[in-house]
């Protein structure tokens, strides 16, 4: 048996077939990025997209994790580096009551980002001003 053997033939192979790639400009430039969504700030609720194709009119909905809470919309158009950010202020887009935020974009871009409730204690009730001397 040769030197090296199989091992050596399968990363010469491995090698041939990544330089391959980069001659065509699929190296690591060239991977297509799924789009993806964060929460980079609850106040106000701030979201950032990574990833979108550049051009594209991206739809945002917004919905909190209350039962009864109305979801929230909001459009956003992509730049050319493919990132962008939002910010929407609405009822129950805080970190207590948690948000699910889905953006659909025009060229078939789509992402998710979830967060839970953080179970902050209730906010007390108002306290009414006692009128007797």
């Amino acid at each position: 048996m040769k030197e090296g053997g199989p091992l050596r033939a399968a990363a010469g192979l491995l090698l041939l077939l990544a330089l391959g790639s980069c001659a065509r400009g699929g190296g690591v430039a060239g991977i297509a990025l799924r789009p993806s969504l964060a929460i980079a700030s609850y106040f106000p609720l701030t979201i950032e997209g990574h990833h979108f194709r550049p051009g594209e009119n991206v739809a945002l909905r917004v919905q909190p994790r209350q039962a009864g809470l109305k979801p929230i919309y909001a459009r956003e158009h992509v730049p050319p580096a493919g990132t962008f950010t939002v910010r929407i202020r609405g009822y129950g887009l805080d970190r207590c009551t948690g948000v699910t935020v889905t953006a659909t974009g025009s060229k078939g871009s789509r992402a998710v980002v979830h967060s839970s409730p953080a179970g902050c204690p209730p906010v007390p009730p108002p306290q009414a001003h006692s009128t007797s001397p």
